[in-house]
């Protein structure tokens, strides 16, 4: 079967039993790449009723044709479930290097139901699966948590995706993480972490099965060629400059949480300004771009990291919502944001909403256990980011999610 291997492999955490499904070429032709077959899978699986966080939903990660192949650009994966901040259909799509690894161990997806009895991570290697304990690393930053997994395994080169200590204090909008790639949206962190799951790692040589190895091995290389030449400001910039272009050309008016046309300092956030934080470019697997970026800040020691990011969208969610102009303390927020395996664009508009309700009278530093947040400031919104991942006094509240919070 070209492109598929027509292997479905079905996880049950609370029996501690795996299997494999079947499924035939007419099924991938129907339900085409990952979102569609998990869409499928969640819809034969899934009571629409299921509590979100219960034992019985069903979280699938999936890969499309592509993966695993030459193809470029073909490093991403898909994660899809019924979302805890929704409570409606959920699904995100991350970069890295998971999805070509887990694709060229055998399988197509992944569904996963139940509850492990102790915190537990996968090991997929080559169509065999583990079991293995995950006490060692629950409750570990996401970056610590996939070396230590790879350590544990002996293995350098496997690819681990992980939760973060949002994803098992079941914040409604945990994300999960693979190398520099996260899948940030809905809240599907939470639903590993109410699984006991805190990671999945995999490693994979055999080699996937195309129609025609030679011409597309040909259209890959010339693809990725035309590709790298005409992305010179991406490579460059990774996707720092996109804010800026979108205040200036578009008419985004994020600042002051959606309510201001423009924002004073915006130029101080452009991708130019970022280059003078980033280490360099970070590709994903089979990315002739490698518009992610490494970044780091040595000063001041308050914001001081060595890291991954950030991506245009907690430039634009963290920073230029909350009228935060400097690209250090943006280059933290996101920072602490991704070890703790929390959504910048989810925990971006918490703060302004709090920003704003503060603003109104509406909340007081009693109300917010002393944090008093306003536009500009990055540290009261480093607090908040700590208060709500710990679900501490008003962060209990805002891990629900900014309409709960607002309820």
């Amino acid at each position: 079967m070209d492109g598929f291997w027509g292997r479905i492999l079905l996880v049950d955490l609370s029996a501690k039993h795996c299997s494999i499904r079947t499924i035939k070429e007419g099924f991938f032709k129907k339900y085409l790449g990952g979102v569609g077959v998990a869409a499928k899978l969640i819809f034969e699986e899934v009571d629409p009723k299921v509590e979100p966080l219960s034992p019985d939903n069903v979280i699938v990660f999936s890969v499309g044709p592509f993966q695993g192949t030459s193809v470029p650009g073909s490093g991403r994966w898909i994660v899809a479930a019924k979302s805890p901040l929704t409570n409606i259909w959920g699904e995100s799509c991350a970069g890295g290097s998971w999805g070509y690894h887990f694709k060229r161990s055998g399988f197509d997806a992944i569904a996963i139901r139940g509850v492990a009895e102790k915190p537990t991570y996968l090991w997929i290697c080559d169509g065999e699966v583990e079991f293995r304990d995950a006490s060692d690393v629950w409750g570990k930053p996401t970056s610590e948590t996939q070396n230590m997994i790879k350590k544990d395994l002996g293995e350098r080169n496997a690819s681990v995706l992980c939760i973060g200590p949002a994803g098992e204090n079941l914040v409604k909008f945990a994300c999960i993480t693979n190398d520099h790639g996260f899948a940030g949206r809905c809240g599907l962190g939470a639903v590993m972490g109410s699984k006991n799951l805190k990671a999945i790692a995999t490693k994979g040589t055999l080699n996937v099965d195309v129609a025609e190895p030679d011409r597309l091995k040909d259209l890959a290389q010339r693809l990725s060629k035309q590709i790298h030449e005409k992305a010179v400001s991406l490579r460059e910039y990774g996707t720092t400059s996109a804010a800026k272009t979108f205040h200036d050309e578009r008419g985004y008016g994020l600042a002051g949480n959606w309510r201001e046309g423009s924002l004073e300092g915006i130029e101080l956030i452009d991708g130019d300004h970022f280059k003078e934080i980033t280490v360099s470019g970070e590709a994903c697997i089979m990315c002739p771009i490698g518009c992610h970026r490494h970044t780091r800040v040595d000063e001041p020691e308050k914001y001081a990291y060595d890291g991954h990011g950030p991506e245009y969208e907690t430039i634009g969610m963290i920073g230029w919502l909350n009228k935060i102009v400097d690209v250090k303390a943006i280059g933290y927020l996101g920072h602490i944001c991704n070890e703790y395996g929390v959504d910048t664009i989810t925990m971006g508009s918490i703060i302004g909403f709090v920003t704003e309700c503060a603003e109104r009278g509406w909340l007081t530093p009693e109300d917010l256990d002393g944090i008093k947040p306003r536009w500009g400031e990055a540290d009261p919104a480093i607090e908040l980011i700590h208060k709500t991942v710990k679900r501490e006094g008003i962060g209990n509240i805002l891990a629900e999610g900014t309409v709960k919070a607002a309820e």
